[in-house]
């Protein structure tokens, strides 16, 4: 049985991807993995209608860290949570997906949002080690091959900065901004679900810091893609000392509030 490295899957998803149509590259690149690793990759394609952004799927539990919010995660429903039943915690399949994701981004010149669902988890409460090495490496051969400087990706951990932040730093330097979206541990770019609004803003000026609430949740007719474009994102609101509020759509605000007062 052959041995799949990271750098024969990143080499064969790029010549499946590269060559032929911009807009058929992902299902050119599905085939290529399924081929290569006799199953398919972690799901990947739109992360959702309001990213609005290429992303990769990752399975929401066992690669999470112990969660209040387990319960509410938006990530359990609609089309994500279909996604996300159908992904595995397999290292080569979630890098294959987030892979696939970045460089579809570089093609769109946009940024990945990887694992719209999961997070970097092991399944056993720490932190998968292959498959951040794995993304890392594989955002920097879509930055050498596709000529790019910067973030070519970001994503959301609820694991906290004394556990993540050296992983962090390495995904960093490869070109994926990772934000931290734990309530209790704020800092300048956090991104958190809160329901009450007003409780939140004292609690984030307090620490220090202002509150900004989704630009994208706030108008029908912005995206996370037009945000980055236009504003910089959630990374230009880490860099402005802002913390960004999520409201939870209707159907989780609910539990959302019932555990943020256990």
């Amino acid at each position: 049985m052959q041995v799949v490295t990271f750098a024969v899957l990143f080499s064969t998803l790029y010549r499946a991807m590269l060559f032929g149509g911009v807009r058929t590259a992902l299902q050119r690149g599905r085939k290529a993995a399924s081929l290569l690793l006799g199953k398919p990759s972690n799901p990947v394609g739109d992360a959702n209608g309001k990213t609005d952004l290429p992303g990769s799927y990752r399975t929401v539990g066992p690669s999470c860290p112990p969660c209040a919010l387990a319960d509410a995660c938006y990530a359990k429903r609609g089309r994500t949570g279909i996604a996300q039943r159908r992904a595995h915690m397999d290292a080569l399949r979630s890098v294959a997906a987030a892979f696939m994701a970045m460089l579809q981004a570089s093609l769109d010149s946009v940024w990945a949002r990887l694992h719209v669902s999961g997070d970097f988890g092991n399944g056993r409460g720490g932190i998968q080690a292959s498959y951040v090495e794995g993304v890392a490496l594989g955002a920097e051969y879509v930055r050498k091959r596709e000529k790019r400087t910067g973030p070519i990706a970001f994503t959301y951990t609820h694991f906290t900065p004394e556990k993540f932040d050296t992983y962090r730093e390495r995904l960093r330097v490869a070109g994926i901004e990772v934000l931290y979206s734990d309530p209790q541990e704020l800092q300048a770019g956090s991104a958190i679900a809160v329901v009450d609004v007003s409780k939140a803003r004292a609690r984030i000026h307090a620490a220090g810091l202002n509150a900004l609430l989704c630009p994208a949740q706030q108008s029908k007719a912005l995206t996370c893609r037009r945000c980055i474009k236009t504003t910089g994102g959630c990374l230009e609101a880490r860099d402005r000392n802002r913390v960004v509020i999520f409201v939870p759509e209707k159907g989780t605000n609910r539990l959302v509030g019932e555990a943020q007062t256990e």
